[in-house]
This record gives structure tokens, C-alpha cells and sequence, in this order.
């Protein structure tokens, strides 16, 4: 697979009236990468797919990393409409982006005390008493 983070190919992830990725073949070299195009053209489809959010493809994608609890996936994203969840409050965003698989956890069950990274980050930018807020 040489040095290419991601390897990509024939990748379709199908659309409602059309592909909204068709047979898609690239590499994506280690480094700082932008994906850059017009609207529609999708950017936020092969990002969903190379996060693990889209899982319904055809093809073959190959990363060329470790990602599991202690190794993040060495991809970041900044969602197209803001990236908030409205059903999340402050709190549990932060928990979302310092720990991802703790919050699956929790938030199947139910949000417990927020962990001491978050009591300092929102300490740090004044936000406690938006803990609970959006």
C-alpha cells in the first residue's frame, strides 16, 4: 500500500437517486491533506466513509493506521453545518471530542459526572454554569 494513509478503490457508497461516491480511486498521502471541491461534488461523503460513520460501500479502502481506544484515527473533520448536536448539551460535546468510546458508554446509559478534563476546560474559558446549555 506504500506510504498513503488511506488507499481507495472503485469505493461507491450509494445515494438515493445517484452514487454520492462513484468508484472513487485515490490515495491520500501522510501529512496535512485537504479535501476541496464544489458543492455536491462529495467531500463530506468520503470523509463520512474514511471516519466510520458511512459502513453500506462497495469497493476497497485500506488505512494504513492503528485506531483504537488508546490511538486516534489520525483524521480530522469539521462537519459542514457547525458540527453541534442539538440534542447534546456543553457537557457532553466535550465528552464526545476528548473521549469518544467512554461516551458511547455513558450516554447509553446515562451521563454520569463529567470527567476532570472537562470541569477544566470549561473552567479555563469560564463556562461552568453553561455545563448544562447549548
Amino acid at each position: 500500500m506504500n506510504n498513503a494513509l488511506f488507499h481507495l478503490t472503485g469505493l461507491t457508497l450509494a445515494g438515493s437517486a445517484q452514487p454520492r461516491l462513484n468508484a472513487v480511486t485515490l490515495q491520500i498521502p501522510r501529512g496535512v491533506t485537504a479535501i476541496v471541491g464544489l458543492s455536491g461534488a462529495g467531500k463530506t461523503s468520503l470523509l463520512n466513509v474514511l471516519a466510520g460513520f458511512e459502513t453500506g460501500f462497495s469497493g476497497d479502502l485500506k488505512m494504513n493506521v492503528s485506531a483504537d481506544a488508546t490511538h486516534r484515527l489520525p483524521l480530522f473533520w469539521v462537519p459542514q453545518n457547525g458540527g453541534l448536536w442539538p440534542h447534546l448539551s456543553a457537557e457532553q460535546h466535550l465528552e464526545v471530542s476528548s473521549n469518544t468510546a467512554e461516551f458511547a458508554r455513558k450516554i447509553s446509559v446515562k451521563l454520569r459526572r463529567c470527567s476532570k478534563k472537562t470541569d477544566e476546560f470549561l473552567e479555563s474559558f469560564d463556562l461552568q454554569h453553561r455545563r448544562h446549555a447549548l
